[in-house]
């Protein structure tokens, strides 16, 4: 299943993640803004991916999500 998928499972907005550009401090915010609005939809799909087996990093990024 794809993060959109989840999204429109979990009625959670369908948000890219935006990416981080140091010069810049508003793509931070707007990063984080995103992260924070989808975050349901992206820890469920990082437990999907560790689940299949698809992804060995998606277990170290939930568990760094948890902290």
């Amino acid at each position: 299943m794809r993060l959109k998928q989840i999204q429109d499972i979990l009625d959670d907005p369908c948000l890219t993640i935006k990416e981080i550009h140091s010069v810049r401090w508003l793509s931070y915010f707007n990063a984080l803004t995103t992260v924070f609005r989808t975050l349901d939809s992206i820890l469920t799909y990082l437990a999907e991916l560790h689940s299949t087996g698809k992804d060995l990093r998606a277990s170290g990024l939930k568990k760094k999500v948890h902290k």
